[in-house]
């Protein structure tokens, strides 16, 4: 059997890195989590972090999320994480988060290996910031929520807190 194509037969639409739509689909989904479309923060309270800012030089107690923009779990975090932000106004804690894709070596120094990936930076004083990781358990905003205000008392009581091992958040919930 002879198989004979013309150059108009062969396409690569639907490929990856065909210009087909799926890999517009995928260009247009790549847009950042947060930010108010200047660099600046999120409407929502969502700081937009810095390699310079981690870890924080003023003491304030932060939630930082580390994230990729093309991560479906993050995605999926992305309302919650804003929900946690809101929610955390007014209280002394900061809800942050970093582009992974952006700040490579920031978000390798710190460890993270999957996304999102969320940590606390607590401490305050003398004493360098104690950076712990999310435990998993639920995944809603108002968990994240209880986590980070149970390790901002636990600080301030001098108390360890749930340093809890599991540093990726993924999954929906």
């Amino acid at each position: 059997f002879l198989f004979f194509f013309s150059p108009n037969s062969l396409s690569t639409k639907g490929f990856p890195g065909g210009g087909g739509h799926h890999h517009q689909q995928q260009q247009q989904q790549q847009g950042d989590l947060y930010g108010d479309g200047d660099g600046g923060d999120d409407p929502s309270g969502v700081v937009v972090v810095a390699p310079d800012d981690l870890p924080p030089r003023d003491r304030k107690p932060s939630l930082i999320e580390f994230y990729t923009p093309w991560c479906g779990h993050c995605r999926s975090l992305a309302p919650k994480w804003k929900k946690v932000a809101g929610a955390l106004k007014g209280t002394g804690i900061r809800v942050g988060a970093i582009n992974c894709d952006d700040h490579k070596e920031t978000c390798a120094k710190f460890g993270v290996k999957g996304y999102p990936t969320i940590k606390a930076f607590v401490g305050g004083g003398s004493s360098p910031a104690r950076v712990v990781d999310f435990g998993g358990g639920e995944r809603t905003a108002r968990a994240i929520r209880d986590w980070g205000i149970s390790l901002v008392e636990n600080a301030d009581q001098g108390k360890e807190g749930n340093s809890a091992s599991v540093a990726s958040v993924t999954g929906e919930k």
